[in-house]
């Protein structure tokens, strides 16, 4: 289990500050508030490894039957499922982001509402998977340089 620094709680606290998401029951209105407190964010330390986060119910991020890509400098992505926002596939949040050995790393943050950069990220375009318009927000706990290193 990673153990929580002064460190990683502020940078918990920021992520909780300025998070927000769409709803999938109000797509039309303005922005849901997503409320996760810094202990929701401790309390997801207890995923340390893909097994242990399997075993809660979260899945790579890939086509059924294949593994999650290693994004370089990010690592592999995993959620608890999804919806369908305005068309688009959103994942649940937050993701849970791990290195090829298997090691939590870090958690992510996703909205379809315009949001603060820095210190999200603005994805005009999207990414393979999520190709619309959105922002996103990581939160890391080891460094990610070597995230896709055996």
């Amino acid at each position: 289990m990673v153990k929580p620094t002064r460190h990683l709680i502020a940078i918990m606290t920021l992520a909780v500050l300025v998070s927000i998401v769409a709803t999938p029951a109000a797509p039309q209105a303005a922005v849901d508030r997503l409320a996760i407190t810094q202990g929701a964010f401790v309390n997801l330390l207890r995923y340390g490894t893909i097994r242990d986060a399997e075993a809660a119910g979260f899945r790579g991020m890939a086509a059924p039957g294949q593994q999650p890509e290693c994004v370089p400098e990010m690592g592999m992505h995993y959620a608890t499922g999804g919806r369908v926002v305005d068309g688009k596939f959103f994942p649940n949040l937050p993701l849970l982001l791990f290195n090829k050995r298997g090691e939590l790393i870090g958690f992510e943050l996703e909205s379809l509402v315009p949001q603060p950069t820095p210190p999200w990220e603005h994805l005009p375009t999207g990414h393979p998977g999520m190709e619309f318009e959105h922002w996103t927000l990581h939160v890391y706990i080891k460094n990610p340089a070597t995230a896709c290193s055996e």
